[in-house]
């Protein structure tokens, strides 16, 4: 997680470990019918939208017990977003472009995820304030909203063969327009 390791979420290892099996497994369970249902570009705009709420609600300073508080709780609930957006990303790419890039795009995305992972670990060096790591994470989901937008809705349309696709699509939806 962003502000905590998993070791800080229970009294045990099998409490903590419990908390990160139940956050992936709700983010898998609720990551299928979301994008059937509502569309890839919608399920990403909820997901990140909804990440990004649960980072800032994470800065009103709420406690109930010794172990639990608000930024705790939606330090969790974000992850789960974050899982789901992350699932979507390989799917929504793969039908964002056409054949023959298909392969660089999804090496593409497969990398800028591994860098960012990787960055991750010195959140915790670089920003010691839990706030401020709150916020710079509501601020990213902010921004994979704002890149979503300009994003195309992939749901019940062809998957492109070719860039021509690609172009007539944009132009279709007024994709176009809000990019330039």
């Amino acid at each position: 997680m962003l502000n905590y390791s998993w070791s800080q979420f229970g009294d045990t290892v099998y409490a903590n470990y419990l908390f990160a099996a139940l956050g992936e497994v709700i983010a898998t369970v609720l990551w299928f019918p979301m994008t059937q249902y509502l569309g890839r570009r919608t399920s990403m705009l909820i997901s990140l939208g909804t990440a990004c709420v649960f980072y800032l609600m994470g800065l009103i300073p709420w406690r109930w017990s010794v172990l639990w508080n608000l930024e705790r709780l939606a330090s969790l609930m974000a992850v789960m977003s974050v899982t789901m957006s992350f699932m979507m990303v390989y799917m929504y790419s793969n039908e964002v472009s056409p054949t023959t890039h298909r392969g660089f795009v999804m090496c593409s995305s497969s990398i800028v995820g591994r860098i960012g992972a990787s960055w991750v670990r010195f959140v915790k060096e670089i920003m010691p304030d839990s706030r401020v790591k709150l916020v710079v994470a509501a601020l990213l989901s902010f921004v994979g909203v704002l890149l979503c937008l300009m994003m195309p809705e992939t749901r019940n349309i062809p998957i492109p063969e070719t860039p021509q696709c690609v172009t007539r699509r944009r132009k279709d939806q007024n994709l176009a327009a809000m990019v330039c």
